[in-house]
């Protein structure tokens, strides 16, 4: 017996849907993070923010979450 799927069936099972958060990992060139590391240290060592606030700041500017052993990696290794 094959399934057939159930158009216009839909049955609410009252639970509410929410959009999922989903962050972008991009990885980055040399170059990039080049360009980025005057910022993430400007935030992360100047300005004393924590890992979490420097990655939505850099989600909601420029569109991606950097991976926390990177971003530390990259800040101590010099980019």
């Amino acid at each position: 017996m094959d399934a057939q799927p159930l158009l216009g069936n839909e049955v609410s099972i009252g639970v509410e849907e929410k959009p999922l958060k989903t962050k972008v990992h991009k990885v980055l060139s040399s170059e990039e993070w080049l360009e980025f590391k005057p910022i993430m240290q400007r935030l992360y060592i100047d300005e004393n923010e924590t890992f979490k606030v420097v990655a939505g700041i850099l989600m909601s500017e420029f569109g991606f979450y950097p991976i926390k052993r990177q971003f530390t990696r990259k800040l101590r290794n010099g980019g």
